[in-house]
């Protein structure tokens, strides 16, 4: 390669004149500067330009450099924008994008705060208030000139005529093949930085190759990979949520999925956030995955309804100034949280109720893999804290590579064979689960597989693309064994909520068994105790034949099952109750009639004496 020209001589030896007189005349005219009456934009800033009364032209220093590039809108066409460059005080050039409507919020003072945050800074004697929009507003008169820009409002896919580029939260735009260029409207807002640090080669090395047989960590890092499928394969968000005791190796594992995004420090986010914060989060990681480290650090009492708003992809309702709808924030993700407790304890904390729908979106795998700690191998480290910390240290060393890598191949294979991709993924998930999902299990299972599996294939596939330097299937076993593991701490392949109901009612009669059910063994007066708050009635039942044993059963009030079973739909637990045998059934109803003492024929729910394959036998002295 030559090198290069260093001055007009040897440029005028290598190109001729004609190149040196171009480069002296685009000198010349920037020197001249841009105009944009009565602001004249130059090399060192923007100057205003009045006219003294002399007649001459006086050029005013008026703000620091800021130059129009083109006019961005959204795909619909709608959040006009004017796109910028602009230079901070240290002479960093970067782009500004500025909404026309932050022009005339607060009489422009909004679009000179945004100027200024970003290092912008304005002459001594100018009113800038209402000059810095006149100065905007000058270049918008003229913006039949400038190119048109696509404004997207978050990172993440973006459909455009006959091509799909990606966004990433940084700004970079991958697979942008249009004929217009494509700008993110807030880049690095508190969104993760997608950064880069070393080769692919060097991540494989050192963090890649120590994930293959330590399912966690093949689970975590094929999740950062899955975040873009979930609009490819039309998937709903949802979460995963390693728990575990301290010092497991919980972190390493956010630390290593974090790496294949950017530096892990500004990829992992704490749950140490308001619910608004948490919105924002997922917004501006839309299309990716969001990892979040330390469940216990959230607050309890909103920590449910965090769950069902980063899995639903949607915030929440708001009005502008004057009270019409704002548009509502969406996103697609999957997200990641690690922590000592679970969703359930942390509710139950706050006094709160966890639904089923919040532990399906939100499953709990164990950190613990029963080996060594949250791994299984470890790859010549004498313990797993030797190789936590290797990779501790690791991941500072080489990051951001393995998505880079995997986005522009799979940008560029959905732009061309888009169904075909499809056809494939659809393949690798459909055979995860049917290795995962028991026969006979719920549908709440299988949904739950269906997240699980898409992350397989998103490992496979970047596996495939050469993204991560695994063997193929080393994604998908590991995938595999955190399911096993996430059903197996589940307990059943039923419905949650038959299981959590279950538990409720037998809660409720561990509880108020002796204190609240009168004891149907006394005269018609009932017992020498009064009950307060009576629930209903109990009575003693021995087993037969031998009589060894002795159980209780319960006749339950209406208003008291209804108490039992709060938080489900009664008449359902009703059924649920009776098909498990639990309650005894009439002909159309789950309530039978019963003589009860002081109170005649009353409707209840009968609970019949429970004994392990014993007969049950009535008291001598039952009063029907």
């Amino acid at each position: 390669m030559g090198k290069a020209p260093s001055d007009f001589n040897d440029l005028a030896a290598t190109k001729g004149t004609t190149a040196v007189k171009q480069q002296i005349a685009a000198v010349v005219d920037a020197e001249k500067g841009i105009p944009f009456n009565p602001f004249l934009i130059k090399p060192n800033g923007v100057y205003l330009t009045k006219i003294t009364k002399e007649g001459d032209t006086e050029e005013l220093f008026f703000c620091s450099y800021l130059k129009p590039v083109g006019l961005a809108r959204s795909v619909k066409g709608e959040n006009f924008a004017l796109a910028m460059e602009m230079k901070d005080p240290d002479g960093r050039l970067k782009p500004f994008v500025l909404s026309l409507e932050s022009l005339h919020r607060a009489g422009g003072e909004e679009a000179k705060l945004i100027f200024s945050r970003l290092g912008g800074y304005f002459g001594t004697g100018i009113r800038t208030r209402q000059a810095f929009s006149d100065f905007c507003n000058a270049i918008m008169a003229r913006s039949a000139n400038l190119p048109r820009i696509v404004l997207a409002s978050q990172c993440g896919w973006l459909r455009l005529s006959g091509v799909s580029p990606f966004v990433l939260p940084d700004g970079t735009v991958v697979g942008a093949s249009g004929k217009e260029k494509v700008i993110l409207q807030h880049p690095d807002v508190g969104g993760p930085e997608c950064a880069v640090k070393g080769t692919l080669a060097d991540w494989h090395e050192k963090v890649g190759r120590f994930c293959v047989g330590n399912s966690r960590l093949l689970l975590a890092a094929s999740t950062v990979f899955a975040g873009p499928l979930l609009e490819l394969m039309n998937r709903e968000s949802g979460g995963l949520h390693l728990v575990g005791i301290s010092s497991l190796g919980k972190s390493t594992v956010l630390n290593v999925a974090g790496s294949c995004m950017g530096e892990p420090r500004s990829t992992i986010r704490t749950m140490n956030s308001t619910a608004s914060a948490f919105e924002n989060q997922a917004s501006l990681a839309n299309d990716t995955c969001l990892l979040l480290d330390e469940l216990g650090e959230a607050p309890p009492e909103q920590l449910g309804a965090v769950i069902y708003k980063l899995s639903n992809g949607q915030g929440r309702g708001r009005a502008d100034q004057t009270g019409n709808a704002k548009e509502r924030r969406t996103w697609r993700l999957l997200f990641v949280t690690t922590g000592e407790t679970d969703l359930e304890s942390m509710m139950k904390q706050a006094g709160k109720k966890t639904f089923a729908g919040q532990m399906l979106r939100h499953a709990n795998i164990p950190a613990d893999t029963g080996v060594h700690g949250i791994f299984e191998q470890l790859h010549g480290h004498a313990t797993g804290a030797a190789l936590s910390e290797y990779l501790r240290q690791a991941v500072m060393e080489c990051f951001g590579s393995p998505l880079r890598s995997y986005l522009d191949k799979l940008v560029d294979e959905r732009n061309r064979q888009l169904i075909p991709l499809q056809e494939r993924l659809h393949g690798i998930v459909e055979r995860f689960k049917v290795q995962a999902v028991p026969q006979g299990a719920d549908g709440q299972v299988s949904r739950v597989a269906s997240r699980f599996a898409l992350i397989a294939a998103a490992g496979e596939l970047a596996t495939e693309y050469g993204a991560t330097g695994w063997p193929v299937g080393a994604a998908f076993d590991g995938v595999l064994t955190c399911f096993a593991a996430w059903l197996e701490r589940r307990g059943t392949i039923g419905k949650a909520e038959t299981e959590m109901l279950l538990e409720q009612v037998a809660a409720f009669l561990e509880a108020h068994g002796e204190s609240r059910f009168t004891p149907m063994e006394g005269d018609a007066k009932g017992p020498a105790r009064p009950v307060v708050n009576r629930a209903g009635f109990r009575r003693a039942v021995v087993s037969a034949p031998t009589g060894d044993y002795t159980a209780t059963e319960y006749f339950v009030l209406p208003s008291a099952f209804r108490e039992m079973v709060a938080g489900f739909e009664p008449k359902w637990a009703a059924r649920v109750l009776a098909d498990k045998g639990l309650i005894e059934s009439g002909k159309d109803k789950t309530s039978v009639t019963r003589n009860l003492p002081t109170m005649g024929k009353t409707r209840c729910y009968h609970f019949p004496a429970q004994f392990e394959g014993d007969e049950i036998t009535e008291s001598a002295d039952t009063p029907f």
